[in-house]
């Protein structure tokens, strides 16, 4: 994809220049090994970099039925072309949305952000993970229907958690903001995260023993944790649906994000964390679900995931303990502990085995 990254550079350099539609055609007659669709997608870019959209507007779609044409989705992009689809669909974007096509719009910025979120999960797989849980009605259906709760951002008790809807705040009270950035800001409410914790951190001391993740995500030490167990069928790419794990970027306070600016990519979107937080040693799983309606949806483990083991805290009551082995009774094979104490080592907490 070197062809492409050159002949962008040069049409940045062209629209800079404020150079004319007859400089750009002169270059891409010159361009004979280019994918397909580019030409289309760079006289479109030129024309919207002008707001002028509605000469942009044949040449976006004729690169998006182009692609169609050779039945390319979102989800069989493979990662070196993340950047070129994610181009498209989001030039595709803001036309459509100045151009006065709203479903097209909405859709376009939907196949922008499944592009976008296309990480690549053998980057930061982590087979076994843990959930710290409070003893909910929420927490026991999970068990029960043996599934995985997501949720939106919106719903997270900090606002900070996920900094996409708070540069969403930043583009909307931009005074000079056009008429995309509604659709594109809509377009985040399809995101929905799960925070879980890598079995061990960095100094390879396993969370389980992190006194801090009973006592402020497990009902103070009375609640429990479930450790999961995924292949990597679990995670997937297909044209309208997206999951996959990252890694927490953990940033310390003399290294600001700046949220003030045109564009977010996805580790700083989704991904940062003050270090503050870094004890947490998240693992987040990364949903977009355009199709899915509210703010809760529940993955299905099906034969990709499965639950380990389940671990006490220390103060949970033996009632729990029983209800919690009754719903899971037909899985003898999960694995149970309870939390101690270790009086030689009072802030390492140790499992015990049921």
């Amino acid at each position: 994809m070197n062809e492409y990254t050159n002949i962008f550079n040069v049409v940045v350099d062209l629209l800079k220049k404020n150079e004319s539609i007859e400089a750009l055609e002169t270059l891409l007659s010159q361009e004979h090994k280019l994918p397909f669709f580019v030409h289309d997608l760079m006289r479109a870019k030129f024309y919207a970099t002008h707001d002028d959209y509605e000469a942009a507007l044949p040449f976006i779609e004729a690169a998006l039925e182009r692609l169609e044409s050779k039945d390319i989705s979102p989800a069989k992009i493979v990662p070196q072309e993340h950047w070129i689809m994610s181009d498209v669909y989001g030039i595709a974007g803001e036309i459509f949305a100045n151009c006065n096509k709203p479903n097209k719009a909405k859709r376009a910025y939907e196949d922008y952000q499944l592009v976008l979120c296309r990480i690549r999960s053998d980057e930061s797989y982590e087979e076994h993970v843990l959930s710290f849980r409070n003893y909910t009605v929420f927490s026991l259906q999970d068990l029960i229907n043996e599934t995985i709760t997501v949720c939106s951002p919106t719903e997270m008790n900090d606002p900070y958690d996920t900094l996409l809807l708070k540069w969403g705040e930043v583009v909307r009270s931009n005074k000079s903001a056009k008429r995309h950035t509604t659709f594109l800001c809509d377009s985040f409410n399809s995101y929905r995260i799960r925070s879980f914790c890598k079995s061990k951190d960095e100094n390879g001391i396993p969370t389980i023993s992190n006194v801090l993740m009973w006592s402020h995500y497990a009902d103070e030490h009375k609640g429990f944790c479930v450790e999961y167990q995924f292949s990597k069928e679990f995670f997937v790419t297909e044209d309208r649906r997206t999951i996959r794990f990252k890694d927490i970027k953990y940033h310390k306070r003399d290294e600001p994000l700046n949220l003030n600016t045109n564009t977010i990519n996805t580790d700083a979107a989704l991904c940062a964390k003050l270090d503050d937080w870094a004890y947490e040693n998240e693992a987040r799983l990364i949903t977009y679900l355009p199709d899915e309606e509210g703010k809760f949806v529940s993955l299905p483990l099906g034969k990709a995931g499965h639950i380990y083991a389940i671990y006490f805290g220390y103060l949970c009551p033996d009632i729990r303990i029983q209800t919690i082995r009754s719903i899971l009774s037909n899985h003898p094979e999960i694995k149970y502990f309870k939390m101690s104490s270790n009086p030689e080592d009072l802030f390492n907490l140790v499992a015990n085995p049921l």
